[in-house]
């Protein structure tokens, strides 16, 4: 137990302050980059949208109701720092037909990964700690900063998600009106970043 805490207390320690030292740095490359943001993520979304459409015209895929950005535990535990994108119909979870792509924003992640690999260095050359910290005390690390900088992502993406689907693909998808793209964690807690009858209703 008191191992344990005094771990927990060194984690604490080296972690102490990454998020808020890294939003400055971050806000900076987002608005040097986002017109190139805006473009990867209109591109992912106008592939999805196309595959959905065929999908739609097979008879194998409703109207879309929703666009899901999904943030994805076991990706971040497999150092896969994407966030997966699915169209689904209006059964949303139980639409089996899968349609699916995936979408990096570096700009978020790359600061995270940097400050976890700072951190297994600095816990490798610790002659107090190196043997006391194990692999599922980084993994824990992982995950929890992962779900902070997850925040900033979801930020940076409702700022361009209106911009990224002028497309189209977009367009011609057919939707439900109330068509709506969220973004979070799968099958869990999302935030809307757009609903199509928010247009309807500023017309």
């Amino acid at each position: 137990m008191i191992q344990e805490k005094m771990v927990q207390e060194f984690i604490k320690k080296q972690t102490e302050g990454w998020l808020e030292e890294d939003i400055p740095l971050m806000q900076r490359e987002f608005s040097v980059k986002h017109g190139e943001i805006t473009e990867s993520l209109s591109a992912v979304i106008s592939s999805l949208c196309r595959q959905a459409s065929q999908q739609q015209e097979n008879g194998r895929k409703g109207s879309a109701a929703y666009l899901c950005l999904t943030f994805l535990r076991t990706n971040i535990l497999d150092d896969r720092w994407q966030y997966r994108l699915d169209i689904y119909d209006e059964k949303f979870y139980l639409d089996r037909t899968e349609c699916t792509s995936c979408w990096e924003i570096d700009f978020v992640w790359d600061y995270l990964k940097a400050r976890l690999d700072q951190l297994i260095k600095v816990v490798s050359s610790s002659s107090m700690y190196a043997n006391k910290v194990h692999p599922q005390h980084l993994e824990q690390v992982k995950l929890d900063m992962a779900q902070q900088y997850h925040q900033i992502a979801m930020f940076c993406t409702k700022l361009v998600i209106e911009e990224a689907i002028k497309t189209p693909e977009y367009t011609n998808l057919r939707k439900v009106p109330t068509f709506k793209i969220l973004m979070g964690e799968y099958m869990d807690k999302s935030i809307l970043l757009y609903e199509e009858q928010s247009e309807i209703k500023a017309m």
